[in-house]
């Protein structure tokens, strides 16, 4: 019986691994402020060249209202974020939100696409339900995966296969794109936007781990060099001689 401690400890694939261990820093914050507000200002621009052209119905500009709102309450939270973790006993709620507003971002950018749909709610909706589906069933084959592995105890399986679920989804997005602008379908073009986004969504996954050490009180140490640690031991001989 595999225990989810061991899944747990095992979840990330060697890919990912260097990603998932790096520590959260302001840039981190400033990144996704920086994300969030470029993704306002497409829309701003956009929303206003449709309807200079007449392109935008009411339901689009309500639904681009809200979205506009959506970002700028997602903007401030990440600024509250970014305050909380210059203070080291908040740290650890700053960095849960970082990685909630993150993995949020695909979503708001699934949502700005449906706007070019004749029914951008109707294809929001059932973008958001394909990209939760998505992930899900990307979590579940990374966790057959896992558990595999570790029954085998061997990481290969888990390494070798982690990424074929997120080429597959990129392989059905390529080609639903071109199937969608080749024949103008909507559709077509949706779903290869929203399958790109489900594969944003399984690797982002991946950076969970980062948030760990913040709530088990581990302290980031720095790095020392080996020549750092070489002239370090070298003054240590020298005192004591």
């Amino acid at each position: 019986m595999v225990s989810m401690k061991e899944i747990f400890e095992n979840f990330v694939s060697k890919r990912y691994k260097p990603f998932s261990r790096k520590p959260f820093t302001s840039q981190s914050f400033a990144v996704i402020i920086y994300g969030y507000l470029f993704l306002l200002g497409l829309m701003i621009v956009c929303r206003w060249a449709g309807n200079q052209d007449n392109l935008f119905d009411t339901q689009t500009n309500i639904f681009l209202d809200i979205q506009v709102k959506g970002i700028l309450t997602v903007v401030v939270l990440a600024s509250v974020g970014l305050f909380l973790f210059k203070l080291p006993q908040l740290k650890k709620f700053a960095v849960v939100i970082a990685y909630g507003c993150g993995m949020g971002y695909p979503f708001f950018i699934a949502a700005f696409f449906t706007c070019i749909t004749d029914n951008p709610i109707k294809y929001a909706t059932y973008g958001g339900l394909l990209i939760i589906l998505g992930w899900l069933l990307g979590i579940f084959i990374h966790l057959f995966l896992v558990i595999t592995s570790i029954k085998q105890n061997s990481m290969n399986i888990r390494d070798v296969y982690a990424d074929y679920y997120v080429n597959i989804l990129g392989i059905i997005a390529i080609s639903s794109m071109i199937y969608g602008f080749t024949f103008d379908s909507d559709f077509f073009i949706q779903v290869g936007i929203m399958t790109i986004l489900t594969a944003m969504l399984v690797v982002g996954t991946f950076n969970f781990p980062r948030i760990l050490p913040y709530w088990r009180g581990e302290e980031d140490k720095p790095e020392v060099s080996m020549y750092g640690k070489s002239l370090s031991m070298m003054k240590r001989g020298k005192k004591n001689d």
